[in-house]
């Protein structure tokens, strides 16, 4: 199969190499995402007590209701029971964590 080749940009190139530079910004965001989430998946199963802090700085205790993954976004993120749409990893903290 052919390979597709890259159109050709006029001038200095500075634009294709913000596209890579971008590009790899995004890469090395989802593989930090990637062993993030296989931390937590490691250590924590499913419907865990947890405590998270909410997009008002208030605290919430509840639990997990999925498995962590990566977002679209390239984000660690995870859903939680009665909160709505998922939550950045980085502001959960299992309850078995806090004691430790």
């Amino acid at each position: 199969m052919p390979q597709a080749e890259m159109p050709a940009e006029r001038g200095n190139g500075s634009i294709m190499r913000k596209l890579t530079a971008a590009q790899r910004k995004q890469a090395e965001q989802e593989r930090v995402a990637g062993l993030e989430v296989e931390n937590w998946n490691l250590k924590h199963g499913f419907q865990v007590p947890v405590t998270v802090t909410l997009d008002s700085g208030e605290t919430k205790c509840t639990q997990t209701r999925s498995h962590a993954f990566v977002a679209n976004s390239g984000h660690a993120v995870i859903y939680l029971e009665d909160v709505s749409g998922f939550y950045l990893l980085s502001r959960v903290k299992a309850e078995s964590e806090k004691s430790a």
